[in-house]
């Protein structure tokens, strides 16, 4: 069932509302739906990994969160008649930091939808306590690289992998002393929590899965196209 506090509408910066929830069980079709109408690049940079569409065990696991250390929230035209974007937060176990990973219909970019989201997502992870608020995003992402910046992230390597930059965001209870919220967390700590991460597959489960389920289709699509 889903929480009432979490059942809201947004608005835009170009004036549109739209309707924010958590998802449900039930959303499988409308799930796959949505991302068939997701750019195949958009795909890539959502799943870090090449697909050509949306595997059945990644729909399930995107319906299936346990709402207490991930959630995902469906973001739908004010009249409820379409999907327009997904938001998952995942958090590690002692809710220090919380991974997000959004993507937006392909004929809805552009709109200022993505900005609202993770705005709305952060303020959900200000009411979990969150310490940071963090993404693993593609280097070739640059949409979503400056959004984050934008709003305030701050971009650094991934430990492990030159393809990607993670982005994150330190909130009020590791405020830096001159107030800026811009202090990164320190190497050592990255590693731990990006393995703690991991346990709650944001991305990088899904994306192994595809490449098990389809495992030509990883070779030919690798993350820089």
């Amino acid at each position: 069932m889903n929480n009432p506090g979490l059942d809201t509408f947004i608005t835009t910066r170009t004036g549109a509302r739209f309707h924010v929830r958590p998802v449900s069980v039930d959303d499988d079709y409308t799930i796959k739906d949505f991302f068939s109408h997701v750019s195949r690049p958009d795909l890539r940079f959502r799943f870090l990994t090449g697909i050509n569409e949306v595997s059945p065990s990644q729909i399930a696991m995107l319906t299936h969160p346990d709402h207490l250390f991930s959630e995902n929230f469906l973001v739908f035209t004010a009249d409820g008649s379409m999907m327009v974007a997904s938001g998952m937060l995942a958090c590690d176990k002692s809710f220090d930091h919380g991974e997000v990973a959004i993507a937006v219909r392909e004929d809805h970019k552009h709109h200022g939808i993505g900005w609202e989201l993770l705005a709305h997502i952060a303020r959900y992870a200000d009411t979990k306590g969150l310490r940071s608020l963090e993404s693993i995003e593609s280097r070739d992402n640059h949409e979503a690289i400056e959004l984050e910046r934008d709003m305030g992230f701050v971009i650094s390597d991934y430990p492990g992998d030159p393809t990607l930059v993670l982005v994150s965001r330190s909130h009020a209870r590791t405020l830096a002393p001159n107030g800026s919220s811009e202090q990164q967390p320190h190497p050592d700590q990255r590693e731990h929590h990006r393995q703690d991460r991991a346990e709650h597959a944001v991305r990088h489960a899904a994306g192994d899965q595809a490449a098990d389920d389809d495992p030509g289709d990883r070779s030919d699509q690798q993350r820089h196209q």
